[in-house]
């Protein structure tokens, strides 16, 4: 498997992400979007995932859901 490692600012991002949904949204709703950061991150360990190119020669992209993008490098 493929280490991953977090940077501050995206730990920080999607701890911001998760008090927004705990603020708007209900506990089913949270669950499910953890689920699928999970899911796409132990697709990403396993390189199992299709990216997108970015602008950026060395930054690649993921959909967790529609309106949350996995940047990676």
């Amino acid at each position: 498997m493929i280490p991953i490692f977090w940077s501050e600012l995206a730990v920080e991002d999607v701890l911001n992400t998760i008090s927004y949904l705990e603020e708007n949204w209900s506990e089913k709703e949270i669950q499910r979007f953890l689920k699928k950061i999970d899911d796409t991150l132990l697709r990403l360990s396993k390189n199992n995932l299709r990216f997108k190119a970015t602008e950026y020669e060395t930054i690649f992209q993921v959909p967790i859901v529609r309106q949350i993008t996995l940047f990676l490098k």
